[in-house]
């Protein structure tokens, strides 16, 4: 007997979609204001990581920058369209790996050098994908809990 997955509020997704938003603006904001590669420039994460002053690795910059943001905010779309009984579980792995990987590079860099606005609203987009996770995961465990349990034919 197939159950149907009790349905995750849409709002929850929203708030996980804005923070993958915020996330990748703040990958082009301002992150040092140190000059670290150029004087006088403040540098963004995206010009630090895909734009090096040595050539080559565009590929694996972007793929290092935006993968991880990509998968939540693509498990947040389908959540939005047609949540699956999968959806809620995937939004929390995709999530628990993107953001404390995250959280590691930040707190890794936070002796670096002077911070910008980029790399607060970095932090700022993880917390927040974290509580549109958190919404998810509550409304599809308490709307499961209140259907109706399938009645079971002999």
């Amino acid at each position: 007997m197939h159950v149907r997955p009790a349905p995750s509020h849409p709002a929850g997704y929203l708030i996980v979609l804005l923070g993958v938003v915020a996330f990748v603006v703040s990958c082009f904001l301002p992150f040092y204001g140190e000059p670290i590669l150029r004087a006088g420039d403040d540098v963004s994460l995206y010009r630090l990581v895909v734009d090096p002053p040595i050539g080559g690795g565009k590929v694996g910059g972007v793929l290092y920058l935006f993968a991880g943001a990509a998968t939540v905010g693509v498990v947040s779309l389908i959540g939005l369209g047609r949540a699956a009984a999968w959806t809620p579980y995937a939004l929390v792995a995709g999530v628990a790996a993107w953001a404390l990987t995250w959280l590691g590079i930040l707190l890794n860099q936070s002796e670096l050098a002077q911070h910008e606005v980029g790399y607060w609203t970095a932090y700022a987009s993880l917390g927040l994908t974290v509580v549109g996770t958190i919404v998810v995961w509550v409304t599809s465990r308490s709307r499961a809990r209140q259907e109706p349990a399938p009645a079971v034919s002999a």
